[in-house]
């Protein structure tokens, strides 16, 4: 149920980021890359504020309804939680809008930040709405949820954009786009189920350690941004790298939402004492994580200048040299946050929260060096450093726990297949430009061969192969 669900959540997150790269292409094509900046330093800024309520009260809410909490209690109780805080947030960013826009060095920044302010209370419902459909292991609807909400941003922004209203109208969007997946989340949650009591204090003292977790890793991810932003004095560059920082997070995106489901299925074997269960669970998510993340970015890194010119405008493939380096640091900090989801699980958030505020300490003032001496390569550099230290933190307190992460023998034969993959790619831009459009079918070849490798190694066998028949025939069924 939670390997369906997943696959399911990453299908319905890989069409929302799907449409949130439809926006940035069409966004670059028709504003300046210094409007195109700010509208990469916008959707941080949300991220970072975001991230305080769309994770911490969510996920307690998905890991109480998943240990048999009475869910009408739950829902309620959140509910008036995360609305008091989602205004508390709303407020803070809009008042200090200038503020922001004055460390920013952009004083156009302050109108726009404000009406994207209103987006926060909006999307801290709707977070609560989906963590009660993972805690009931809805996994389905939770990701029809993100597919309306895909769907509808992509119709309202280029819709406001063609009227005339440009950046208002993108951030609009996205407003208009989370009001529609917020009703239809509230038609999918209806329905409760009894369980033991929950008191709102109880749920305040868990959330609190996932939230600072949550807000370490998101401001890792988005320091470096405003660090280009505030201490280059180029703009077009911040445009450029806004475009490497787009490309890089759909890997996030949609290998994050194993986390949404790994969560609720370690919460509810840890609470019924099946640590065989627990352990099946961590080995085979990261077994899996590695085979998909790996040669992804091995591919990506390897290509990163083309990759860049097929998808923006010519001038963005300066961004070249920081892209390679940054998808490598993102999968580094995805497979961390997996982990972290792991330790918060099993009930242990503070362990999570100490070791994301130690990473978020260092991401400060590596990035103010490192963005200083090498402008956006070193930002680059930065979360790929806090990536490595990330994992190996995490990895050692996980097995310390369980004994398990993945086998050494796995993960030689994925990072061997690997490397023979960016090998094959190399000896093909040896006889042949890589560039454009026939970049995505050397792409599909080189996977087909990758995971061939896998099955002749045995790394992927008849248990692989009946479970994704199951699916496909599950679905032609329906």
């Amino acid at each position: 149920r939670m390997a369906k669900g997943t696959i399911c959540l990453m299908i319905a997150q890989a069409i929302y980021l799907g449409s949130g790269y439809i926006i940035h292409f069409g966004l670059a094509r028709v504003i300046s890359p210094i409007e195109y900046g700010r509208f990469g330093v916008i959707l941080s800024i949300l991220m970072i504020t975001q991230i305080f309520l769309n994770t911490g009260i969510p996920e307690t809410v998905s890991k109480f309804i998943s240990e048999g909490k009475d869910t009408k209690t739950v829902k309620m109780k959140s509910l008036q939680l995360q609305f008091i805080f989602s205004i508390i947030f709303f407020l803070g960013v809009f008042l200090s809008a200038p503020l922001i826009a004055d460390l920013l060095n952009d004083s156009r920044l302050v109108d726009y930040i404000r009406f994207a302010s209103f987006i926060i209370p909006v999307r801290a419902i709707l977070a609560t709405y989906r963590g009660v459909l993972n805690g009931l292991r809805n996994f389905g609807k939770t990701a029809s949820v993100n597919i309306i909400n895909a769907v509808f941003r992509i119709v309202f922004v280029f819709v406001l954009i063609f009227i005339g209203f440009e950046l208002y109208g993108a951030i609009g969007g996205y407003i208009l786009g989370a009001f529609a997946a917020l009703w239809f989340a509230i038609i999918f949650s209806r329905g409760n189920r009894d369980g033991k009591k929950v008191f709102s204090r109880e749920m305040v003292t868990f959330s609190l350690p996932m939230i600072g977790f949550a807000v370490s890793y998101t401001a890792v991810m988005n320091l470096d941004m405003l660090f280009v932003k505030s201490l280059l004095g180029n703009q077009n560059i911040v445009g450029y790298y806004t475009a490497a920082r787009a490309l890089t997070s759909i890997v996030f995106g949609i290998i994050f939402v194993l986390s949404l489901t790994l969560l609720p299925s370690i919460s509810k074997s840890y609470a019924e004492k099946n640590i065989v269960q627990t352990k099946s669970y961590i080995n085979d998510s990261m077994r899996y994580l590695l085979m998909i993340l790996l040669p992804s970015g091995v591919l990506i890194s390897l290509t990163s200048r083309s990759i860049l010119g097929l998808f923006f405008p010519r001038e963005y493939v300066e961004a070249g040299n920081a892209l390679s380096i940054l998808i490598l640091g993102i999968i580094l900090i995805t497979i961390f946050v997996v982990l972290g989801s792991i330790i918060n699980g099993i009930g242990k958030p503070r362990i999570s929260f100490t070791i994301g505020l130690f990473l978020f300490i260092s991401s400060l003032f590596l990035n103010y060096f490192m963005v200083n001496l090498y402008g956006i390569v070193g930002a680059a550099y930065v979360i790929l450093m806090i990536g490595f230290i990330g994992v190996m933190v995490f990895s050692i307190i996980v097995y310390k726990k369980f004994h398990t992460i993945i086998s050494a023998k796995s993960s030689l034969k994925i990072i061997c297949s690997s490397i023979i993959i960016g090998g094959f790619l190399k000896i093909i831009e040896i006889f042949y430009v890589i560039e454009g459009l026939v970049l995505i079918p050397i792409f599909l070849l080189l996977l087909i061969i990758y995971f061939l490798i896998l099955w002749l190694v045995k790394e992927i066998g008849p248990n692989e192969i009946s479970f994704i028949k199951s699916v496909f025939v599950k679905k032609v069924d329906k």
